[in-house]
C-alpha cells in the first residue's frame, strides 16, 4: 500500500510511520493475543456469558453428582482440574497472523458439542473480540 500526500511533511512522516508499523504488526498481534486469552479465560469464569451472552447449559444431574463424588463439586461447569481454562493460549504469532486456541485434547468436544455433549463455546468472535482487536490497532496507529 502506497499513500502519497503532498504539502504537509508532518502528516507525510506520520503516514509513513503508520505504514511501517502495519507492515510489521507482530508486536501488536502479540498484545492482541494476550488480551484475547484473558477475555476467553474470563468467558470460562462466566460460563459462556461473556462471549455468547447466555450461560452454558447446566450439567445433567448424574454428571453433577459424579463430579461431586470425585471431589469437584461446587466448581464451574467446565472446571475440574483447571487444564481446560489454562489451555487457552496464543498458539502462534507470525508477521501477519495470530492464532489463539486450546490444545487440550477434549477441548473441541465442549467447544463444538456433539451427540452427548451440549455446545459450550469457550472461544469465538463477537463485538467484544472485535473491539479488543480494533483498540490495539488504534493504539498502534496513534503511536506512529
Amino acid at each position: 500500500m502506497i499513500v502519497t500526500i503532498t504539502g504537509d511533511k508532518v502528516i507525510s512522516r506520520k503516514i509513513a510511520k503508520i505504514q511501517t508499523k502495519l507492515k510489521a504488526p507482530k508486536a501488536m498481534l502479540t498484545r492482541i493475543g494476550k488480551n484475547l486469552v484473558k477475555y476467553f479465560q474470563e468467558n470460562m469464569e462466566s460460563e459462556g456469558v461473556k462471549l455468547t451472552k447466555k450461560r452454558w447449559k447446566e450439567l445433567k444431574p448424574e454428571t453433577a453428582a459424579a463430579k461431586a463424588r470425585l471431589g469437584f463439586g461446587g466448581k464451574k461447569i467446565l472446571e475440574r482440574t483447571g487444564k481446560l481454562k489454562a489451555g487457552i493460549k496464543t498458539m502462534s504469532v507470525t508477521k501477519d497472523t495470530l492464532k489463539v486456541g486450546n490444545p487440550v485434547d477434549y477441548y473441541p468436544y465442549h467447544q463444538l458439542g456433539g451427540r452427548k455433549l451440549p455446545k459450550r463455546q469457550m472461544l469465538g468472535v463477537n463485538t467484544d473480540v472485535g473491539k479488543i482487536v480494533m483498540d490495539e490497532v488504534k493504539k498502534e496507529i496513534s503511536f506512529a
